[in-house]
């Protein structure tokens, strides 16, 4: 491709460029540069040049790695187009000794594969950034595809008539930003047929240009809140951004449009590489985004400083096949204990104080599984017995004084429940309809499957709040 970089072409793990770094600086050299790109470390240049020589060839590449200051934004040329390397630091420099021969490398904080219009010493600031991660299209169920079939007289299918286009989507305001969930959509001809690419964007706007770290701010609320929906964590997979200084225009210089040119972040790359989700989890999530509604984000994403220490937590405790069941129970409880706390109290809870008649574990549990309404036939006796199993889980793994760790299989149990209780508890938190139909038909999903889970093992919680066989149980507390 020549010219510039157009924004339907990417760069992928593992892609490198040769290409000629233009600092912006009159009268300096060019420098030439190999661009790396590797999902794990994002994009890194690595300028080979001679160390010592006096020339002025090499004057520029001197001076960036001699005194570790390398351009804030640097243009980078090669035959594959045009892109602009943001807010650029030092990443390292050899030299093969007698040689005089020295690699820099250069890290840049952000890449826009588009050339921009104006100064280009100035920060990155855009209007709208894009972002597309996992769970968007099975949280909104979004398509852009809708068929007709015409039969004769006869009943048969005459025709099918196939249109495309895009006409769902989801807005609502975040402070000063826009959000918008929709879907694009992409249609190719190979032969023989048409093929539709859906792809459902996460999008902010702001009235100003802002820094992508400001966009992010907003977009990380969204996508913590669908990571807790499905109860799975969601990965970034591209971003895009579009602002009137990365305008098209025709070989005239005549403006045409302002489209979507591809961003990477150095601040979520390493997320492209990490494993989709399992698609039956993302597949079911507790509420759509239909039912959760522009409302409801708009105040999640309000409360969402206030309840950080109940969130992130949360957030965590999804993530059991990497972090461990343990540490999800931590996490879990963590949560738990923050949401509690700014829950305050609820009726019945002063059977869990303790003998100083204050608030224990126990309480802050036991206060989140009656705000969400979670049921406890066939798991425990009662919600306080259910509560004081979920305390005295956590409290064993966590404190070095209780012990062996708690039953591998008892662990596991309250990891279910837990993790349930907080992803209710965030839909609870953004106000959330809990007797919409399909809400509250996944909730009682949910919850029988935990209550089959305990069936499996033979497992009951009994009125003192522990774990006791299926054979031993008393289900009234004496």
């Amino acid at each position: 491709m020549k010219g510039e970089m157009a924004t339907n072409k990417s760069l992928t793990a593992g892609d490198s460029l040769a290409g000629i770094m233009i600092d912006g600086v009159e009268g300096t050299p060019y420098v030439v540069g190999n661009l790396l790109f590797n999902e794990g470390r994002g994009i890194r240049v690595e300028v080979p040049y001679f160390e010592y020589a006096r020339t002025g060839q090499f004057d520029s590449a001197q001076k960036w790695f001699s005194e570790r200051i390398p351009p804030k934004n640097v243009l980078f040329v090669s035959n594959d187009g045009i892109l602009i390397l943001f807010d650029c630091r030092f990443s390292g420099y050899s030299a093969k000794p007698g040689l005089g021969i020295a690699l820099g490398k250069i890290a840049p904080n952000e890449v826009v594969l588009k050339q921009r219009e104006g100064s280009l010493g100035d920060p990155l600031t855009v209007k709208t950034l894009r972002s597309h991660f996992d769970g968007l299209a099975e949280w909104t169920n979004f398509s852009s595809i809708k068929d007709e079939q015409v039969v004769d007289k006869s009943n048969l299918v005459k025709k099918v008539v196939v249109e495309i286009e895009t006409t769902q989507s989801i807005t609502w305001w975040q402070g000063a930003a826009k959000m918008t969930l929709s879907i694009n959509w992409s249609a190719k001809s190979p032969g023989g047929g048409y093929l539709v690419d859906e792809v459902v964007y996460l999008e902010s706007t702001f009235r100003d240009p802002r820094p992508i770290s400001a966009h992010l701010d907003e977009h990380r609320k969204v996508k913590t809140l669908v990571a807790l929906v499905h109860g799975a964590m969601v990965y970034y997979r591209k971003h895009f951004v579009r602002d009137k200084r990365f305008p098209e225009r025709a070989m005239s210089g005549k403006l045409r449009h302002f489209s979507f040119c591809e961003l990477i972040s150095r601040d979520t790359v390493q997320e492209y590489k990490r494993a989709k989700p399992d698609s039956k989890m993302l597949s079911e999530p507790l509420a759509s985004a239909g039912e959760v509604g522009g409302p409801a984000l708009r105040d999640w994403a309000n409360k969402f400083k206030d309840w950080e220490r109940f969130i992130y937590p949360a957030l965590s405790s999804m993530n059991a096949e990497e972090v461990g069941l343990e540490n999800s129970v931590v996490n879990a409880s963590m949560a738990i204990e923050a949401a509690g706390n700014i829950i305050g109290s609820v009726g019945g809870e002063d059977e869990t104080y303790s003998r100083s008649n204050r608030p224990t574990t126990s309480t802050f549990a036991f206060r989140c599984v009656s705000i969400t309404g979670f049921p406890c036939l066939g798991i425990a006796n009662s919600r306080i017995a259910l509560a004081q199993a979920m305390a005295h889980n956590y409290n064993t793994i966590k404190h070095y004084d209780r012990g062996q760790f708690p039953k591998t299989e008892e662990t596991l149990l309250v990891q279910k429940v837990a993790t349930l209780v907080v992803r209710l508890l965030a839909l609870d938190l953004a106000g959330v309809d809990a007797e919409q139909d399909h809400f509250s038909f996944r909730k009682e999903q949910e919850c029988s499957n935990i209550c089959s889970s305990f069936d499996a093992f033979g497992l009951f919680i009994d009125h003192r709040g522990k774990f006791v066989a299926r054979g031993q149980v008393s289900l009234l507390k004496p």
